[in-house]
């Protein structure tokens, strides 16, 4: 097993210096609503494993979906925002997740397709996309989403360095 999925977060209280972000999005898990977050910053920060993290505490592990938007199509766009919508609740989550990963990589099409879509989200659906770059994002589409910024100042630094020195001791 790799260390970064051995060690990958499994809830908010996992990610590490991201305080502002993981409050925020704490936040909205105490009263979640259907909504859009698109988790913004360099490769590596943690991005992806804190939407895997939030769809673990959700009860959706089971049934969240992590689609790489280089594979994304518009009709795999399609059936993804219909599967939101049609899909019975699994587990214990209230909320369906779908996680888009590097958003940037969508074709002008998908991006298009999903500025429509995502005005009338399905009830109960949580969509995460994540991205290294949103300047190749239409900034239409970055619209429809709650952007949060990784940072990767002191904070992030120092968390990573305890957290390296933690996993050695082992």
């Amino acid at each position: 097993m790799k260390l970064s999925e051995k060690y990958r977060p499994r809830s908010l209280a996992d990610v590490i210096g991201q305080k502002r972000i993981t409050a925020i999005l704490r936040g909205w898990m105490n009263s979640p609503y259907s909504a859009c977050f698109l988790l913004q910053g360099s490769p590596g920060i943690g991005k992806t494993s804190s939407a895997l993290a939030i769809a673990e505490e959700l009860g959706a592990r089971e049934s969240y979906r992590l689609i790489p938007c280089s594979d994304f199509t518009i009709e795999t766009a399609r059936n993804e925002i219909k599967a939101l919508a049609l899909s019975p609740m699994f587990g214990t989550s209230r909320i369906k997740v779908l996680i888009l990963e590097e958003l940037e990589r969508l074709s002008p099409a998908c991006q298009q397709f999903l500025k429509v879509a995502l005005e009338n989200l399905p009830r109960n659906s949580l969509v995460m996309g994540t991205s290294n770059d949103t300047t190749l994002i239409d900034p239409a589409l970055i619209q429809r989403f709650t952007v949060l910024h990784f940072g990767e100042g002191e904070e992030f630094r120092a968390a990573a360095n305890r957290k390296v020195a933690e996993i050695w001791e082992l």
